[in-house]
């Protein structure tokens, strides 16, 4: 019984942890393609002719939102205050001044950048040599009641195993303990004893059952065959003794 919930417990909790990893990353790499196609969409409403206005109305939008404007000088080096959880050698800064939308994940934190399309006039106006991108963050670490769950899942189904495995426990040691028990009668000469055959008992265990019976009449056959044969040879005996003491 011990073996089998022991077993039902480790592949629950080989499985249970598997999936959750796998969510988890799943959920990772759900968020940053979510969250490059915003940068994308963003930054793509920068590069009409009204792309300094655009980008104004951006600015107090990303205030409200994980999410901020970062500005890449010609050197590539990151100048704005990058948000907690992302450095400057995340950031491919080269691929930015490239024009490419970079991603990433930093623990539990993903991210993507994706570069500001500006006219000339903008760059004049806001006095940028290099490059302005839109950074946004999203935390996907945490499961929420997953956990709970699968705690939940897990003692159910361990409790389910348990009992399956009392049962089949029970199943598989009666019928040896009693077929212990009767070849120890049989052992100390006690030939009647016979081992009880159910029909819910598993055909491995009945056969065994079996086994033991026919050993036990055999062994009953032989002894009555014995018996048989002592009374026959002190009748043939008696004949003659009689005979002889008679003459004596």
């Amino acid at each position: 019984m011990v073996a089998l919930v022991g077993l039902v417990a480790g592949v629950l909790l080989i499985a249970g942890a598997g999936t959750l990893v796998l969510t988890r990353n799943s959920a990772r790499q759900q968020a940053t393609q979510q969250l490059v196609a915003e940068a994308k969409s963003l930054t793509s409403s920068a590069s009409h002719t009204e792309s300094l206005v655009v980008l104004r109305v951006i600015r107090r939008v990303l205030n409200l939102e994980d999410a901020r404007i970062v500005s890449i000088n010609a050197q590539g080096k990151v100048t704005t205050p990058l948000p907690p959880g992302v450095t400057g050698t995340d950031l491919d800064s080269r691929l930015l001044l490239d024009g490419e939308t970079i991603s990433g994940r930093n623990g539990s934190l993903v991210f993507a950048a994706a570069p500001v399309a500006l006219t000339a006039q903008d760059r004049t106006r806001l006095h940028v040599k290099g490059q302005l991108a839109i950074l946004l963050t999203r935390q996907v670490g945490d499961l929420g009641p997953s956990w709970s769950y699968f705690i939940l899942a897990g003692g159910v189904t361990l409790l389910v195993a348990a009992l399956v495995a009392w049962q089949m426990s029970r199943r598989m040691s009666r019928p040896l303990i009693e077929a212990m028990e009767v070849t120890g009668k049989i052992a100390s000469g006690d030939l009647r004893s016979r081992v009880s055959v159910r029909e819910r008992d598993y055909a491995e265990f009945s056969s065994l059952a079996n086994s033991i019976n026919v050993m036990a009449q055999s062994l009953a056959d032989a002894r009555s065959r014995e018996r048989q044969l002592l009374l026959s040879v002190s009748h043939d005996l008696r004949t003659p003794l009689t005979s002889i003491r008679g003459f004596a």
